[in-house]
């Protein structure tokens, strides 16, 4: 099967058959993951392919492990990924992924909420506290500029949404870079 075929990448074609339906990426991410289990870290285990998106793991997400699995691929992504994520405590800035703008109202709606939830990945010390203040600038990712977005990018429009079971559609958020 060849992926892309509506111009949207993976991210529209209906790849996923569960319960006689089948559903497209988007469908799955937002309509399922996102609006049923409200877990902020999904968004540290998804991946799209781009710099910016955290990295693959390794194995497969189990229901047995997925909580010990969230938390690893969260603290991999928050504090071992500097172009992405990083705090500055001198300049009272913190550099996040777009995931953190794309995704706020999952981590509490605000800048200062999104430091709040990051910081609970730091140990004590000055870059917890400074999360844990909201007092910093939130930036986005890699101030240095040598990381750039060469993944697959998603759609923006609503073209090709279905209503799912309970409720949702995927019309109400679909960030382009994810």
């Amino acid at each position: 099967r060849t992926l892309g075929i509506s111009g949207h990448g993976p991210w529209r074609e209906k790849l996923v058959k569960a319960a006689g339906r089948e559903y497209h990426l988007d469908n799955v991410e937002h309509d399922i993951i996102r609006k049923q289990f409200k877990e902020p870290r999904i968004h540290f285990a998804l991946v799209c392919a781009a710099v910016s998106c955290p990295p693959l793991r390794s194995e497969a997400y189990t229901g047995a492990k997925l909580d010990a699995q969230l938390a690893d691929q969260s603290q991999l992504f928050l504090r071992q990924s500097p172009a992405q994520n990083r705090v500055d405590v001198p300049n009272r800035t913190v550099y996040g992924s777009m995931i953190f703008e794309s995704y706020q109202e999952d981590f509490g709606g605000t800048d200062a909420a999104s430091g709040k939830y990051i910081a609970q990945f730091y140990p004590p010390g000055p870059e917890r506290q400074l999360l844990e203040s909201g007092a910093f600038t939130l930036a986005e990712g890699d101030p240095t500029g040598e990381a750039s977005e060469e993944g697959v990018e998603r759609p923006t429009d609503s073209e090709d949404d279905e209503m799912m079971p309970g409720g949702g559609d995927s019309d109400t958020a679909t960030p382009g870079n994810r």
